[in-house]
């Protein structure tokens, strides 16, 4: 695949893709029920199909698609842009996790899919955990990417997503060597002293601090988000939650790929405590990796992946 960003067109018929005689990239539009039309994104000429759920809610799929590389002649992929966000345009007032769990499974019926795999990554393995939770039957392999954790436990109580990661995110973007690069690109100044552009990189490598154990990697993370949109879809979901016994009811392993920097649970405490009482549930740690680990390992990340949604699936 290689795509490092989305053209409006489409792109032109690999080799590989002509000798099955199926496209190497689609796009279309799903019309939705409220007036809504979300953007699909397929890419691959596999024989199995994968939907893929970014993380965000409000974010679109640009900064997932290095994740997939290297297994389109395993899969067809599916992205999509949740409702709200880039491409999938649709007002605030319609968009809440049970929207997004009901075009999950409006996707599903046009792909003429009766089981589908799903790999997820951040808040999207909530909507993935969720959908599991509704529509168990509909669900085959599951790969959760940079899991939010599967049950929240009694000394989160009150607290939200945000605040539990305060730390987490503390730890990776005070490193010596996030300053070090924000000294070498110039940015150490006060923000009102930047150029417009100056402010653009600046962020974005405090992102990539965030999310990134290589952050001097920080050009390969491209990502757009509606902060409107996430919040929206963020409210429909309560901060006392248990989805695993959804998971210990699966009939396949059910996989959490995770970084071992994360900053969405560093140190991997709260992941390493429900896992242990779910029995078909494993976790693969990929070392010096954060949050987005497909640019900090490019290499592992497609071997887990081939693994989790395939023969490592076990499914009955």
């Amino acid at each position: 695949m290689r795509r490092a960003w989305l053209l409006a067109t489409l792109c032109l018929t690999s080799a590989a893709a002509a000798q099955t005689g199926r496209p190497q990239t689609e796009e279309w539009y799903l019309p939705t029920p409220d007036g809504c039309r979300i953007y699909v994104y397929e890419a691959g000429h596999g024989s199995d199909t994968v939907v893929v759920l970014n993380g965000g809610f409000g974010q679109d799929i640009t900064y997932m698609l290095p994740a997939f590389d290297d297994i389109e002649d395993r899969y067809r992929v599916i992205f999509y842009d949740p409702r709200g966000a880039l491409r999938s345009a649709c007002p605030d007032s319609l968009v809440s996790l049970q929207k997004h769990v009901d075009d999950l499974d409006r996707l599903r019926t046009a792909l003429r899919l009766d089981r589908m795999n799903i790999a997820g990554h951040s808040m999207g393995t909530v909507l993935a955990m969720t959908y599991l939770q509704q529509h168990p039957k509909n669900v085959k392999a599951l790969a959760l990417l940079g899991a939010i954790p599967a049950k929240s436990f009694a000394e989160d109580a009150g607290t939200t997503f945000a605040s539990r990661m305060v730390e987490g995110r503390r730890k990776m973007t005070d490193r010596p060597e996030v300053l070090e690069l924000l000294r070498r690109e110039g940015l150490e100044k006060d923000t009102s002293q930047m150029t417009p552009q100056e402010r653009a990189h600046a962020a974005r490598i405090r992102l990539a601090a965030m999310a990134m154990y290589h952050v001097e990697r920080w050009r390969q993370l491209r990502t757009f988000y509606s902060a409107a949109a996430g919040a929206a879809a963020g409210r429909g979901f309560s901060p006392t939650y248990d989805f695993t016994p959804a998971i210990a009811a699966h009939n396949c392993r059910v996989w959490i790929l995770i970084g071992d920097h994360d900053y969405v649970d560093y140190g991997l405490p709260r992941h390493r405590r429900w896992i242990a009482d779910v029995p078909n549930a494993r976790l693969a740690v990929i070392p010096n990796a954060g949050h987005v680990f497909w640019i900090d390992d490019p290499h592992l990340t497609p071997q887990y992946l081939l693994n989790d949604l395939g023969l490592g699936a076990h499914c009955k």
